[in-house]
């Protein structure tokens, strides 16, 4: 097996847990509070992906990020990223379906131009433009299933939260530029080591308050092989394929696969019986076909960048 058909196994390995995930979490929601759920989602891969660092780069690591002066960014964007993102998104799963959940969270890679454009003046090039609003409009026809008045009454609070989560995920990745000396592994483990200390923070503080409440054994005995995919599956062995996908086919082919992740949710929705509006398949395909677009076009820009260099 080759380098490349390896990279591509990786890829859809990923996305095909990525995608079931929105489905089983919609079902753990029933049982477990987003809270808990993210606490024992990250609780336990947080655990795992440590191991697997210091077994990987020695427990040295762990010294050295005790001396390291960007330890206070790496708690920030862990926090955005494992805390606030999970915690937006299940919240939000709550009163929405895995497939709108899916569609807006799908966002990103444009939510990304929009960030770099605000905090560092960057802005997106005009075609680039064009595919945020098609998306966007993309995700409105989503949320309100064709009809602009279901917005008001439908599950727009619940959508709103998924995309806050998406926008937590976009500072998190883009914090990885203050580690570039680091692995990704590295980055990924000890960030989600210290962002779980803020999911633990903030769920005591929600079980304080009324707002989340501790499960029974009942409970995480009926939900036992979901929460088992959920953090074994999407929040280590996933993550670490995607790793090798990347490296594999590089990142601008392996954001082309991540853009499946809504038809993954929408085969899967549909296998079961779910019940699909025809304009959130609309609106999916917009969405979908704007970040594709964005894709090629962002190919074609870099290939055009690498001709214009001198030749040595």
């Amino acid at each position: 097996m080759t380098k490349l058909h390896l990279g591509l196994l990786a890829l859809t390995a990923s996305i095909l847990s990525w995608g079931g995930m929105f489905q089983v979490v919609k079902i753990v929601l029933a049982t477990l509070d987003p809270f808990y759920l993210t606490s024992l989602r990250y609780g336990t891969a947080g655990v795992i992906l440590l191991v697997i660092l210091m077994l990987v780069e020695g427990r040295g690591v762990f010294a050295e990020l005790r001396r390291d002066p960007r330890r206070i960014w790496l708690f920030f964007y862990g926090t955005m990223g494992f805390a606030g993102f999970s915690l937006c998104t299940f919240g939000g799963l709550q009163f929405t379906s895995p497939q709108q959940a899916a569609v807006i969270s799908n966002m990103q890679p444009l939510m990304t131009a929009l960030v770099l454009w605000l905090i560092r003046g960057m802005r997106p090039a005009r075609t680039t433009l064009v595919c945020i609003v098609v998306a966007f409009a993309g995700c409105i026809i989503v949320a309100g299933k064709g009809d602009l008045g279901n917005l008001a009454e439908g599950s727009v609070g619940g959508d709103f939260l998924v995309l806050s989560g998406g926008f937590c995920w976009v500072v998190y990745t883009l914090g990885a530029a203050r580690f570039s000396d680091w692995s990704s592994l590295r980055y990924t483990a000890l960030s989600c080591g210290l962002g779980t200390l803020s999911i633990f923070f903030i769920t005591g503080l929600a079980t304080w308050q009324g707002f989340a409440h501790v499960p029974s054994a009942a409970q995480l005995s009926a939900v036992f092989w979901h929460m088992l995919f959920i953090i074994l599956m999407t929040s280590v062995v996933a993550v670490l394929l995607w790793n090798v996908g990347v490296k594999a086919v590089g990142a601008l082919n392996a954001t082309l696969f991540a853009t499946l992740v809504p038809l993954v949710v929408f085969a899967i929705g549909i296998y079961q019986g779910q019940v699909t509006a025809a304009a959130e398949y609309v609106g999916a395909a917009m969405v979908v076909g704007a970040l594709i677009a964005n894709n090629l076009m962002a190919r074609h820009a870099l290939k055009t960048s690498l001709a214009k260099l001198p030749a040595v």
